[in-house]
């Protein structure tokens, strides 16, 4: 997963690939009659939402609860069997997320290789007793990924709607410092507790059962919905980019939407626009060829393979500017922009806000740019594990034979992965100090940078769903672009042509692959609202371009403070998209 931000993306980002296959929409704009309008949407990012992203989860309640009974009857309009049938499932909802949390689908290690697979099966049985037409676990050459799919071959007017999650997990290590273990889902303070809680299982499974309260409520959608559900993503799905070369077209749609992903801060609605790319490296550095050595007989004379490492891990960063000191890291990234930095200035969560959740007093990193352009803008290089030497209980006093370490960058737009890894290749290569040899190893886990321009049918109907459910402004939704990695959103890209609108509702403050992750029960409830919402409002957008009506939300209207929170034009969006779906010749109703 990706962990949370701007905007001012270039227009090429969002170029059709070339040779890429057309989606079903652009197939049948070609061949319809019907000509469709451009959808012209201009979202201006306003105020900050929340000033202070701790506050309480009391106040957030105060926030987001609508003001009157005729408001939120406005704002939940055809919503309200649905709602009910989400509360009253709502117990059984968590137990069904508790039952793939015990599955210990780590991915990255081989020993967990049968957990991933029941998982992947786990999720296919999920997904076939929900309603859907179809489900199947299907091969990759690696890890599984689930296909399922809800198509209406009765009204071919339906556009197609990916939906995208992983049930795949990080490692738990340390696993000392879970308060509970990893494994056994444990609810505490209105959070529960587990590796995969919130990164990524529980949202997928708030997506799954958002799309299904659509299909028992109802008994169909207002969509085609194709699911792509992933059991390599926490190690860089190495092999999707073979697989949807041969079988992407499978998943062709019109609109894409992840289930990973996430919110800069449980309380402010976001929606994301770009992620850093990444590439791993592992230096191993030998040293004599005899193995470990007496430190007392050798120290001082010999090269000490963990000396060397240290040097090696020293000298990738300048210590004069806090950069990067491999040469040509920086040579294809662009300036940030100054409304790029403006936007990030007003980011709901300030800097030392930011640093004091996890316990630090000062930052550091790259000299001119705050921590939020730091993480989301510009490229990091980390060593995130070292191996050597003797770690046990008491003191071991040899030199030892070899140490390693890993290393793991994020990258922006125009960096490529194979370039960055060659060029910290070459740095070590030429720096090696003498007494020691040292082999390079490219990870598993590559991910190219993405970005898609802010202008979409699926970005303006996830904005509207936000502003609607979070209870602000339109305005105030907060464009951002995540620091971390998704690779198959580059990839779907790539393959089909097709850009993807995160959608998905954990936080940053959530221990995302750390001890102690967890999933807000709130956000894990706000998310399966989310997921019927967004269907209604992409069929009604779709129906009006079809019809070349004007967009549903062409401007954020004037906020009246009214019950202890912002009203504004997302009060009355769904009365709006209902009228909007009504002039194109259709209903809104489920």
């Amino acid at each position: 997963m990706a962990s949370p931000a701007v905007s001012s993306l270039s227009p090429a980002a969002c170029r059709p690939v070339a040779g890429a296959r057309p989606s079903c929409r652009r197939r049948r704009r070609r061949t319809g009659s019907l000509a469709r309008s451009t959808l012209a949407l201009c979202l201006s990012v306003g105020a900050l939402v929340v000033r202070q992203a701790a506050a309480t989860d009391a106040a957030e309640t105060t926030r987001t609860s609508p003001p009157t009974a005729a408001v939120a009857a406005a704002a939940a309009a055809n919503f309200t069997a649905v709602d009910e049938w989400l509360d009253v499932h709502r117990e059984a909802h968590v137990d069904a997320l508790k039952d793939l949390l015990r599955i210990p689908s780590i991915s990255a290690l081989s020993t967990h290789a049968p957990d991933v697979r029941a998982a992947a099966e786990w999720t296919a049985a999920f997904v076939t007793g929900r309603g859907f037409r179809h489900a199947e676990v299907v091969e990759t050459g690696g890890h599984p990924v689930v296909y399922a799919d809800w198509m209406d071959e009765a009204d071919p007017s339906k556009p197609t709607v990916l939906l995208y999650g992983h049930f795949d997990v990080q490692p738990v290590d340390p696993e000392a410092l879970w308060t509970s273990p990893p494994f056994e889902p444990t609810v505490r303070d209105g959070n529960l507790y587990a590796r995969g809680a919130s990164d990524d299982k529980g949202n997928m499974v708030a997506m799954l059962y958002g799309v299904a309260s659509l299909l028992a409520t109802k008994g169909t959608l207002p969509v085609n919905v194709k699911f792509l559900l992933e059991g390599q993503e926490e190690i860089g799905s190495p092999q999707m980019p073979a697989f949807l070369a041969a079988h992407g077209s499978r998943w062709a749609a019109d609109y894409a939407f992840s289930a990973d992903g996430g919110q800069v801060t449980s309380g402010a609605p976001g929606v994301c626009l770009g992620l850093r790319g990444s590439v791993a490296l592992e230096l191993s550095v030998t040293g004599a060829a005899a193995g470990d050595l007496h430190s007392g007989t050798y120290g001082g004379a010999i090269q000490n393979p963990l000396h060397a490492l240290a040097e090696l891990l020293a000298g990738l960063r300048d210590p004069a500017t806090g950069g990067i000191a491999v040469d040509g890291f920086y040579e294809h990234v662009e300036a940030v922009s100054a409304d790029e930095r403006a936007v990030l200035a007003r980011h709901p969560v300030s800097e030392a806000e930011w640093l004091a959740r996890v316990g630090v007093t000062a930052a550091v990193g790259e000299a001119g740019y705050t921590s939020h352009e730091r993480t989301m803008v510009r490229p990091s290089l980390e060593v995130v594990g070292m191996v050597g030497g003797f770690t046990g209980e008491g003191l071991k006093t040899v030199l030892p034979a070899a140490a390693s370490a890993k290393i793991s960058c994020r990258l922006v737009p125009a960096q490529v992965p194979e370039d960055i890894a060659d060029k910290i290749t070459a740095h070590v290569r030429a720096r090696t100090p003498p007494g020691v040899s040292v082999a390079v190893t490219r990870l598993p886990f590559t991910a190219v940078p993405y970005a898609m321009a802010r202008e979409s049918t699926s970005n303006a109907a996830a904005a509207a769903v936000l502003a609607d459910l979070y209870g602000v402004p339109l305005d105030d939704v907060f464009y951002y672009r995540m620091g971390g990695s998704i690779p198959v959103v580059a990839l779907l890209k790539r393959h089909l042509g097709l850009d993807m609108t995160l959608f998905a509702f954990g936080a940053a403050d959530e221990a995302v692959h750390a001890p102690n992750e967890f999933f807000r029960l709130r956000s894990f409830e706000r998310a399966t609202r989310a997921y019927p919402r967004l269907l209604v409002r992409l069929a009604a957008e779709h129906r009006r371009e079809l019809a070349g009506g004007a967009p549903l939300v062409e401007e954020a209207a004037p906020a009246a403070e009214e019950g202890g929170r912002a009203m504004g034009a997302a009060d009355t969006l769904a009365a709006r998209a209902a009228a909007a779906a009504q002039a194109a010749g259709g209903s809104e109703e489920l």
